[in-house]
């Protein structure tokens, strides 16, 4: 279901965007695989915008769980999670080493 990014939408990304709650990060990170691929841009910029490791790391972590146009657009804005990829990396569970493994080598390639 494509839904347009209406003023009343755009009102609502702003207030999660400018919040300093962490619920933000996962409101955002649950709508993400669930939007259309304009939508997910706008929620991605403005997750990236409020640069929080909460919302940041999952992004990694979780990579090769996303559709391919979701991929995409991570791989298009890869040089904002450097310090996620670092987090994964260390992280002490192995899904979260492999998630960011899978995205450096999907970076690689892309």
């Amino acid at each position: 279901m494509s839904v347009p990014f209406t003023r009343k939408l755009k009102r609502i990304y702003d207030l999660l965007t400018r919040t300093s709650s962490t619920a933000a990060d996962a409101a955002f990170l649950a709508a993400l695989p669930d939007l259309d691929p304009a939508l997910q841009a706008e929620a991605l910029d403005r997750l990236i915008k409020r640069a929080n490791r909460e919302g940041l790391v999952p992004l990694v972590t979780r990579f090769d769980t996303f559709d391919g146009n979701l991929q995409r657009l991570i791989l298009d804005r890869v040089e904002h999670l450097f310090e996620a990829v670092r987090v994964a990396a260390s992280s002490e569970r192995e899904a979260d080493r492999m998630g960011c493994i899978k995205l450096i080598r999907a970076s690689r390639n892309y």
